[in-house]
């Protein structure tokens, strides 16, 4: 999170925006951008494909050491509209 602050604060070229408006606006970015993989991880493991879950983590760059076998949970799902 720091790090990221200060990349903000450093590309910043407009002295009417706050760091924090311009932090706010870039998780919400982020989020909007991370929405659909996310989804798409929830999905497949709650159709029990751990492994294609596994793989869209991978190329993130995400690794995993799970240690105890995954289990369904049963979340509530919002659209991607």
């Amino acid at each position: 999170h720091s790090a990221c602050r200060a990349t903000i604060e450093r590309s910043q070229t407009d002295t009417d925006v706050s760091s924090e408006v311009l932090a706010a606006t870039v998780r919400s970015m982020a989020n909007k951008l991370l929405h659909g993989p996310t989804l798409t991880i929830k999905n497949l493991i709650a159709a029990g494909d751990e492994g294609a879950a596994f793989a869209v983590l991978a190329s993130y760059g995400i690794t995993t050491d799970f240690t105890i076998p995954l289990q369904r949970v049963d979340l509530p799902m919002r659209d991607a509209s």
